[in-house]
């Protein structure tokens, strides 16, 4: 009685340590997915990142993160435990039997090819599922960011519906899946029970011609549904394991391109050549056939009605936007954004406040002298305020 006791609490202790040892694995896969991501968008030149789908990293690196942990990387743990349960159980149906062993080895590869021939499937109800919780986050950031003008034209409803008609896409995408999942695991489970009555009347063939005596049929049967049943269990794992592969595409598309290691030390002027650009959705040219040069040491006032094009002369030099027309040089030669970034500086008018303490708003990460950040602080009047109170003046 204490052995088993004993056996008992050894059981219940594997089971705690076990599932706390694979959420950390898991955990930690999800956040080197996730800083591998922001690596990538990190070495993207900004006329790129200005075109991706910045809405589309939001909702990979929270609703696809998810997803890839649920049906990704615990399905690889639930498949490790009944791989290894059902090749015990294979190696204890071969010191019972070679014969049945060869026919259950047989029909476990027939039954493998189900996940091959039906993936497409859930691979297609996943990627449908990401959209949605794409579509979802969309609509729900856009309503919010604009709640003040539907509150100020009492359009509340409009709030509600938008977010209705979110959820309604999300249930529908996720029922869809439900419905291909559905059919897979129906599809296994025919297979699985046919392999089972195959290996039962094999039993019966061979008892009948003196192999096998007739007790041997209920030792088959049991062992054959427990190796079908651990089999099958693996290939429905295995098939939302492969779902999950489209949603890796995300890291691979559009943010593949390696940040070019700057070339330039010193700045000693641009020139712009014969430059000139429209935005897509207006017909007349902002900028056309301008030529210019800034030189290091000059100072310039740039002057204009609003729209004119003030701002975009300076994305175009920072390599933000690209021109329709001619050509921008540092120092009478190319460039690229990480060249004009090792030697100057663009703050925007509108420069983002992060949701981080004042001290890392103005380092952004870098190491700086204390006694240099209290200096600066002082003199523009934010010691001690949190970046979050500073007002729009204040804060560029």
């Amino acid at each position: 009685m204490l052995v088993v006791l004993l056996l008992w609490g050894i059981t219940f202790v594997i089971g705690y340590f076990q599932l706390i040892i694979q959420e950390k694995a898991i955990q930690k896969m999800s956040k080197s997915i996730r800083l591998d991501l922001a690596s990538k968008i990190g070495k993207m030149e900004m006329s790129h990142f200005s075109k991706a789908e910045i809405q589309r990293y939001t909702s990979f690196m929270q609703n696809d993160i998810n997803l890839i942990e649920e049906k990704g990387f615990k399905s690889f743990f639930f498949i490790s435990r009944f791989l290894a349960n059902g090749i015990f159980l294979l190696v204890a149906l071969l010191l019972f039997n070679v014969y049945l062993f060869a026919l259950v080895l047989l029909l476990l590869a027939l039954l493998n090819l189900v996940p091959k021939l039906l993936r497409y499937l859930t691979r297609e109800g996943n990627e449908e599922v990401s959209t949605a919780n794409n579509r979802f986050l969309s609509l729900m950031q856009d309503v919010i960011n604009g709640y003040e003008t539907l509150k100020m034209f009492s359009a509340e409803k409009k709030f509600v519906s938008t977010i209705d008609n979110g959820s309604t896409i999300i249930a529908d995408a996720r029922i869809d899946y439900a419905k291909k999942q559905s059919l897979v695991n129906v599809v296994i489970s025919t297979m699985n029970i046919s392999s089972q009555i195959a290996v039962i009347f094999t039993t019966g063939l061979l008892v009948f011609q003196g192999a096998l005596s007739v007790g041997a049929i209920l030792s088959t049967t049991e062992l054959s549904t427990k190796i079908f049943d651990s089999f099958g269990v693996v290939n429905q794992y295995y098939i939302l394991l492969d779902s999950i592969s489209p949603l890796f595409k995300v890291i691979d598309d559009g943010v593949a391109a390696k940040e070019p290691t700057p070339a330039v030390k010193t700045f000693e002027a641009i020139d712009l050549k014969e430059v000139s650009f429209a935005y897509s959705d207006k017909s007349k040219d902002l900028l056309q056939n301008f030529t210019y040069r800034f030189e290091r040491g000059g100072k310039y006032h740039i002057i204009g009605a609003s729209g004119s094009g003030k701002s975009t002369l300076l994305k175009l030099i920072f390599k933000q936007l690209a021109p329709t027309e001619g050509q921008i040089y540092l120092n009478r030669a190319p460039y690229t954004e990480a060249d004009l970034v090792s030697v100057s500086q663009y703050l925007k008018q509108d420069t983002h406040i992060f949701n981080f303490d004042l001290d890392d708003n103005i380092t952004l990460g870098r190491t700086v002298d204390q006694g240099t950040l209290k200096t600066v602080k002082e003199l523009v009047g934010v010691d001690q305020l949190h970046a979050g109170n500073l007002s729009g003046g204040r804060s560029s």
